[in-house]
């Protein structure tokens, strides 16, 4: 287990927001030695802004990419490896069609768009833009990668720790912790002899190190007034077998893209959801397919499939992450994916990502080619889906509650 990334988030007020950057990066460094002292390591410290339209001059586009480049400049500068502008509200079009290029000129800038609404509904005009951002990006330097810094959110909050997620809600400074801990997982259900003792285990491994983490953070967080925000213990995988979540769900039976899987899955979820440690984030599922050796490896011959994905999503995880797809998928092909993973988290009321990345050149079945320390390669993955016609496509917001358990044979009220 290790931590994924130190997380600070901040209000960017231009043009005196650099020094809080500065002030924040120390406070970060700082958390890592602490966190090295320990026995901790820390993977990365980033830095998170509140919505990117609310600091940034989008009405001259040029101004607002040197606004962004100078402020990954001091980022980096303070020591942050990763920074995220935020995100585009669903009701800011403006907004999101000016994600591309940013994305292009900067080298460690993420940004997200929203694709519902603060008042539970989804939004076709932002579900149409995300997937327009997306074939973009696609283009831009030619393999796809661009995407990793990209994803459509679907009623996600602010102060989640793991990028691209993360933005700020313009309160105080603060901090939160992502964590890297498929192989706690994993490693509790190989020793244990029955389902409760790996619950046991792994939960205690688990609270463990939030107790420990906290009691060092905690004094430093007051010490340079930032609010301590928690942990994300969605089991974040490394690309390898001993640290695959993926391979932990396989380990309980049911092979990944086959029956058996989802009860594993939410066995995990349920475990999770009995943590005791102050949190943050989607502490839920986390199976990104380039990021985990054993869902890279379930792509081959088409095993697994989107589907799956938004099964596995429904029984709380954090959404579709890392997903290869076709380079010559359209827009309305991704539109109607982003529809579902939008639906299903306002129906369960939950937090949903879409991190999605079509390949120019590449068709369903052909292998990844990245060469990046935090991905291993798989299949591109088919991807069905037709424009979302009629009624969907024409409709503004379209009101989506979630969903209300009655009891059998009670009459239901009106919302």
């Amino acid at each position: 287990m290790k931590i994924r990334s130190i997380t600070c988030f901040a209000t960017h007020e231009n043009p005196d927001g650099f020094e809080a950057v500065k002030r924040l990066g120390a406070f970060a460094n700082a958390c890592a030695h602490a966190m090295s002292d320990i026995g901790v390591e820390t993977q990365s410290t980033r830095f998170a802004t509140q919505p990117f339209p609310e600091y940034l001059n989008l009405g001259d586009p040029t101004d607002a990419m040197q606004q962004v480049q100078e402020l990954e400049k001091h980022a980096n500068d303070a020591g942050f490896l990763y920074l995220s502008i935020g995100t585009a509200p669903a009701n800011d079009i403006t907004g999101m069609a000016a994600i591309p290029e940013m994305l292009a000129n900067s080298q460690n800038v993420f940004a997200t768009c929203q694709t519902t609404t603060p008042t539970h509904a989804l939004s076709m005009p932002a579900v149409l833009k995300c997937a327009d951002v997306i074939i973009t990006n696609a283009k831009n330097g030619g393999d796809g990668f661009t995407n990793l810094r990209f994803a459509a959110l679907a009623n996600v909050d602010a102060h989640v720790p793991f990028f691209p997620a993360a933005f700020h809600d313009g309160g105080a400074p603060a901090c939160g912790l992502a964590m890297e801990c498929a192989d706690v997982v994993l490693g509790g259900l190989v020793q244990s002899s029955s389902l409760s003792d790996a619950r046991q285990q792994i939960l205690g491994e688990l609270e463990q190190a939030a107790r420990m983490i906290s009691n060092a953070l905690i004094p430093l967080c007051e010490q340079h007034g930032v609010r301590w925000l928690g942990f994300d213990f969605s089991p974040a995988p490394f690309p390898t077998e001993w640290c695959s979540l993926a391979a932990a769900i396989e380990r309980m039976g049911g092979m990944i893209g086959q029956h058996g899987a989802l009860a594993s899955a939410a066995w995990v979820a349920d475990m999770l959801d009995a943590g005791r440690w102050q949190r943050c984030g989607f502490n839920g599922l986390m199976l990104p397919v380039l990021e985990d050796a054993r869902m890279a490896e379930r792509t081959r011959g088409g095993q697994l499939t989107t589907k799956d994905l938004l099964m596995y999503s429904a029984v709380c995880g954090t959404g579709l992450d890392t997903v290869p797809l076709p380079g010559g998928v359209t827009r309305d092909q991704i539109a109607a994916l982003l529809m579902d993973i939008s639906a299903l988290a306002l129906r369960l009321d939950k937090p949903l990502t879409a991190r999605l990345m079509p390949i120019p050149g590449l068709t369903a079945g052909e292998r990844t080619q990245y060469d990046f320390t935090y991905f291993i390669n798989g299949e591109v993955m088919r991807l069905d889906g037709s424009a979302a016609g009629g009624w969907l496509q024409s409709e503004g917001p379209i009101p989506l509650s979630a969903k209300r358990r009655t009891g059998r044979g009670n009459i239901s009220e009106p919302a």
